[in-house]
């Protein structure tokens, strides 16, 4: 007799509900559903929405069911390799929560870095107007150069960028610049420019972490603002600009 693999009875609905997680946001499910689908790659065959109904009844939230230790777990019928793994997810999701908190205050701590360190340096200076800083792993700033930014030759100044970041071996780095009049806005020549650059050094496996323009009192930041892209493509697709900046940008290139 010819082997017939067994049919999962219940895959029709959870391709059902995985679709429609993939598509819309958590807000449009209740603890139940996001439990049930949870719960699929450890009960692979059977249907999870009776116990994630269960469960959700018994600790009152999807929350409390995750902070639930193994043993009240098993106390509602979850084989101790069921419980371990909720009790594992509980301990994934605060790990990250902490890392993704954490690198937000790193995060910080570069801008101010960055700036202090362009300000005490500026005086050293003499015609270069574009500071580059390397990134270390810790989120430190490890290395940092003043170079000259023609806007009118970008590929010369492409290639300054390029060779101070292989200089310093860098595997992450960001720019820098004062604001010319007291502004922080930039153009869309400077928007530009900044996506050629992020594409360049990319090709070099050298990531732009940002470009920031500072004045007195602000510091404008490329990425927190959308303006990084990766692609000088994603400039003209953005809707940020209109046709006629986007030809004298390429015009000028």
């Amino acid at each position: 007799m010819a082997y017939e693999p067994i049919k999962n009875i219940h895959k029709g609905h959870r391709e059902r509900l995985r679709s429609k997680i993939q598509k819309y946001p958590s807000k449009y499910f209740n603890d139940q559903e996001m439990l049930e689908y949870i719960l699929y790659p450890i009960i692979p065959r059977r249907d999870t929405s009776p116990l994630a109904y269960q469960l959700i009844n018994r600790f009152g939230s999807l929350a409390n069911v995750l902070g639930a230790n193994v043993d009240e777990l098993i106390e509602e019928g979850l084989s101790e390799k069921t419980a371990a793994y909720i009790s594992y997810i509980n301990y994934f999701v605060s790990f990250n929560l902490d890392t993704i908190l954490n690198c937000e205050i790193s995060s910080n701590r570069f801008v101010d870095e960055l700036a202090k360190l362009m300000r005490a340096s500026e005086k050293d200076r003499d015609d270069e107007n574009m500071f580059i800083c390397i990134k270390d792993s810790y989120g430190h700033i490890s290395a940092y150069k003043w170079i000259k930014n023609n806007e009118n030759k970008i590929f010369e100044s492409l290639r300054l960028v390029i060779n101070t970041a292989i200089k310093f071996s860098a595997g992450y780095i960001a720019i820098a610049t004062f604001s010319h009049d007291g502004s922080c806005c930039p153009t869309a020549w400077e928007s530009f420019i900044t996506s050629v650059y992020a594409q360049e050094l990319k090709n070099y496996e050298i990531l732009l972490l940002d470009r920031y323009i500072l004045s007195d009192n602000h510091i404008f930041s490329f990425s927190e603002m959308g303006l990084l892209f990766e692609d000088p493509k994603s400039f003209s697709e953005s809707g940020k600009y209109s046709i006629r900046e986007i030809l004298d940008c390429q015009k000028r290139l």
